[in-house]
C-alpha cells in the first residue's frame, strides 16, 4: 500500500517552470482575443472563409517551426499545434478584423435585405429554454449573415420579412453593420 502511494505521489508531479507558466499565458490570452473576435465578426460582413485563412496561417506556422517549438516549448506537438492555431489564428483575425472596424469610414449608407429564415439560438447548458432569436439574410455578394437580437424582440421579428441595415465601408472594404432596423 505504502508502496503505491508512492509511485501515485512520484507518477502525478507536474514541473511548473517559467516557460509553462508563460506558455499557458500566451494560449490563455489567445483565447480570450477570440471573444474580441466574436463580437467583431457579428458586427462585420465577411465571409467565413477569410478567418478561416487566418486559422490556417496558424497550421502553417507549427509547419514551419516545429523543430524551433521543440527546443523553446515545454510542451508535446499537439498542444504545440494547438498554440500555433489559436495565438496565430486569434492574433491576425482579431489584428484584420479590428482594423477593419476601427478604422472604418464614418459616412453610413442604408441597405435592406431580404430576410430568408428566422432562427433561434439554445441559451446555455442549464438554461435551454432561454433561446436568442436571430435572423438570416442575404447579403450583396451572394452570402449569408446571422444577425441576432435581444429576446424582447421575437414577436417584431415574426411579423418582419426585411432587415434594415446601417452599413460603413470598413478600411479593408468590409461593410460595419452600425445599427439594424426590422421591416
Amino acid at each position: 500500500m505504502i508502496l503505491r502511494t508512492e509511485y501515485l505521489q512520484t507518477s502525478f508531479k507536474v514541473k511548473i517552470t517559467r516557460k509553462s507558466i508563460l506558455f499557458n499565458a500566451i494560449l490563455f490570452i489567445a483565447l480570450l482575443l477570440n471573444l474580441v473576435n466574436l463580437k467583431l465578426f457579428e458586427k462585420t460582413i465577411i465571409p467565413i472563409k477569410i478567418i478561416a485563412t487566418f486559422y490556417a496561417l496558424g497550421i502553417l506556422s507549427f509547419i514551419l517551426f516545429k523543430n524551433k517549438l521543440k527546443e523553446l516549448s515545454p510542451w508535446n506537438p499537439i498542444n504545440n499545434f494547438i498554440l500555433c492555431l489559436f495565438v496565430v489564428g486569434s492574433c491576425t483575425t482579431v489584428s484584420f478584423l479590428g482594423i477593419n472596424y476601427y478604422f472604418a469610414e464614418k459616412a453610413t449608407e442604408n441597405r435592406t435585405c431580404k430576410i430568408i429564415r428566422k432562427t433561434e439560438i439554445q441559451g446555455p447548458k442549464y438554461n435551454r429554454g432561454k433561446k436568442t432569436p436571430a435572423v438570416i439574410i442575404e447579403t450583396k455578394k451572394n452570402s449569408t449573415k446571422r444577425i441576432e437580437f435581444k429576446r424582447s424582440m421575437r414577436a417584431k421579428i415574426d411579423e418582419a420579412h426585411f432587415l434594415e441595415l446601417e452599413l460603413s465601408n470598413g478600411f479593408f472594404n468590409f461593410d460595419i453593420i452600425r445599427n439594424t432596423k426590422l421591416k
